[in-house]
């Protein structure tokens, strides 16, 4: 279970959410989590596609290369 928000973050959450619309600071604060859960996942993500680019760079790949090819096997020739 989510701990309380702090006196202050509470003051502030029930403000923005007054100022923008929510129904209620529990919907402001779930969206907030929720997008920073997302932000979270995408960082990680790119952290691996940038693990997997630099893999490639060492094994002599290059970014031209790379879409040449994935264009000739989308291409089907």
């Amino acid at each position: 279970m989510p701990a309380a928000l702090r006196d202050d973050l509470e003051r502030a959450a029930e403000e923005v959410a007054e100022e923008w619309g929510f129904s209620s600071v529990e919907e402001f604060v779930n969206e907030a989590v929720e997008n920073r859960i997302l932000e979270f996942r995408r960082c990680r993500f790119f952290e691996g596609t940038d693990r997997i680019r630099e893999g490639l760079e060492k094994k002599g790949f290059t970014e031209r290369e790379l879409l040449r090819d994935f264009e000739t096997r989308s291409s089907g020739a």
